[in-house]
């Protein structure tokens, strides 16, 4: 399997707070079966501290792939960045100073979850006028997915691809979380799940666990496509397959923006 979205790179943002813990969380996703992972800290668009938190990602990444190598833990790593949805994203891309995931065209992209729908497409339409592919970190934890999935529907159709975490499939985030991911799971709206993992003692690599609990209520095919093909054709800069997906129609909504 293949982790596209962690919090495993140690000393740059919520995630792990020190080597050891990076260690620990790498030793764990290796045991959960995954073979590649993509380190995705939190980016820093604050005005004249991007570049020197773009350093500072850099700075780790180099340390911690060099400790994996000396602990000899069986996992590829790639380097990118989960980056906050808003106006300043364009002038961050060219000033040079985001990772697109493994150094393809895709960004992982999330939202303030006090956003709304039309802010949260007007920075997806700003980043594909930048000539990157958006995919969308957990949609089914904004509010304004929750109230109305039909959007996954319309950001699917033009072309924006969405990562569920594992943890909303296992209920971690609570019953409206974990059904939000049910609709969009059985409408096709999904194209990846991650584990947005952040510690080693919560919130913790379990892809394993969600493999098999999509297995068994979805397919093993369906498994694979979002933890195996799809996070494989992403780091190729291939095109990641939505196929088929589906409205999941709310009454009386008849266009999303």
């Amino acid at each position: 399997m293949i982790d596209s979205h962690t919090h495993i790179l140690f000393g740059v943002d919520d995630g792990a707070v020190d080597l050891e813990e990076s260690l620990e969380l790498l030793m764990q996703s290796a045991a959960n079966g995954v073979k590649e992972l993509v380190l995705t800290p939190h980016g820093n668009m604050k005005k004249e501290a991007g570049l020197t938190h773009k350093n500072q990602i850099l700075e780790s990444f180099s340390y911690l792939k060099s400790m994996l190598q000396f602990h000899e833990i069986p996992l590829n790593l790639h380097l990118g960045m989960e980056v906050m949805g808003d106006f300043a994203v364009g002038q961050a891309w060219r000033n040079e100073e985001l990772f697109t995931l493994g150094n393809s065209r895709y960004l992982l992209v999330e939202f303030p979850f006090t956003a709304n729908a039309n802010f949260a497409c007007d920075c997806l339409k700003q980043i594909e006028a930048c000539g990157l592919k958006p995919v969308i970190a957990h949609p089914e934890r904004y509010k304004f997915i929750t109230d109305n999935p039909a959007i996954a529907y319309e950001w699917n159709r033009k072309g924006y691809f969405l990562q569920i975490n594992s943890g909303s499939i296992l209920g971690e985030f609570g019953e409206t979380i974990r059904h939000t991911v049910q609709i969009l799971l059985k409408h096709q709206l999904v194209q990846i799940v991650a584990s947005d993992c952040h510690h080693s003692t919560h919130r913790v690599p379990n892809l394993a666990e969600a493999w098999q609990l999509l297995a068994r209520d979805y397919s093993p095919g369906y498994s694979d496509l979002l933890l195996k093909v799809n996070p494989k054709l992403l780091l190729a800069d291939q095109q990641v397959l939505i196929i088929n997906p589906k409205n999941p129609r709310k009454q009386g909504v008849r266009h999303v923006y």
